[in-house]
């Protein structure tokens, strides 16, 4: 039984197309922006059982990384999975974006700009 999960590929979950690598600006009912996001799919493993050396993996599934900068500048992030990202995915669907604070309007970025607001707004790599 392997120590991590076994490598391969996962099957894209198509759902998830339109919010791969993709920005977005989180605005208020007056068109104030109260947050930027970024959302990256990712490939996941949940360890279905044992401990260590003697694990065993479910199938790899995507989940999506979200990182929320807010107007105070801080920067939160969680992994949306399941149930949640199921729901998540209805929402962002429907320019909706829910924070800690709140459910928002959010306006989804193009390509470029998304590209641009990972590295200069989060840091993050391409």
């Amino acid at each position: 039984m392997p120590w991590s999960p076994p490598e391969g590929d996962e099957e894209r979950d198509p759902r998830l197309e339109p919010f791969r690598d993709r920005a977005g600006v989180v605005l208020d009912e007056v068109g104030q922006e109260v947050a930027r996001v970024f959302l990256r799919a990712e490939t996941s493993w949940m360890r279905t059982s044992g401990h260590l050396w003697w694990s065993t993996w479910s199938p790899p599934h995507e989940a999506v990384h979200v990182w929320v900068r807010d107007s105070s500048g801080r920067v939160s992030q969680r992994i949306a999975a399941g149930a949640d990202l199921d729901r998540e995915l209805a929402e962002w669907t429907r320019d909706v974006f829910t924070t800690v604070d709140g459910t928002y309007r959010v306006t989804w970025l193009g390509e470029e700009a998304s590209s641009r607001e990972r590295e200069e707004t989060f840091g993050l790599d391409g």
